[in-house]
């Protein structure tokens, strides 16, 4: 049974204001998180346009001025073609290919020098772009992490972790066959293999 003093009417209207007070900061908390949401979808809907935006009126007259007439068509110089972009999310689906255009930009390489030279602060603004906009991370694409290799333990780790388990010096490892090495380790989950010998000793 509750102490009487629990139902006296200032511990109610105390509880009552406590109850109220963190209703208030829940609600404030939604309010803020849709808030967030909402800006962020905003946000990367307002980047994308401005990407167009700037590929439309920078990019596409450079690329037109100063690389089309080598890399489009049939037959575009080294392989490369430039013309097959229509908006940064295409260029972007090539971040490898415009790797390269930035570096041989950023080195003057192209245009060639028997051709028209672009004015600097518009090379600066086409590298900038690639940076900013072609070669940016983007967390809402698919999740690739990889191979995961299953890897064993080596003989060593094998030791240390019968000792931190058992508590006792029991040195079973030691009948083991060597380890696979590799680069210099022999704890790579990639080089280490679980043979029948290795199985028959465990």
């Amino acid at each position: 049974m509750a102490p009487a003093y629990l139902d006296s009417p200032r511990v109610i209207a105390m509880q009552s204001a406590r109850n109220l007070g963190r209703d208030t900061i829940r609600a404030a908390q939604a309010a803020w998180a849709a808030a967030l949401f909402v800006g962020l979808v905003l946000f990367a809907v307002g980047d994308k346009a401005r990407a167009d935006e700037f590929f439309d009126a920078q990019v596409k007259p450079f690329l037109a001025k100063h690389c089309l007439d080598c890399h489009d068509g049939d037959e575009p110089e080294g392989m490369i073609s430039l013309g097959q972009f229509k908006d940064t999310a295409s260029a972007a689906s090539k971040a490898d290919l415009w790797h390269k255009v930035q570096s041989v930009l950023r080195t003057g390489k192209m245009p060639p020098e028997d051709e028209e030279r672009p004015a600097e602060d518009q090379v600066k603004r086409i590298v900038a772009w690639i940076d900013r906009d072609v070669l940016k991370i983007d967390c809402e694409g698919p999740r690739d992490p990889g191979r995961v290799t299953i890897r064993r333990l080596n003989r060593t780790e094998y030791t240390n972790t019968i000792r931190d388990l058992v508590g006792v010096e029991f040195r079973a490892a030691d009948d083991f066959p060597v380890d696979d090495a590799g680069y210099g380790f022999d704890n790579i989950g990639d080089v280490l293999s679980t043979s029948p010998l290795l199985l028959e000793k465990y």
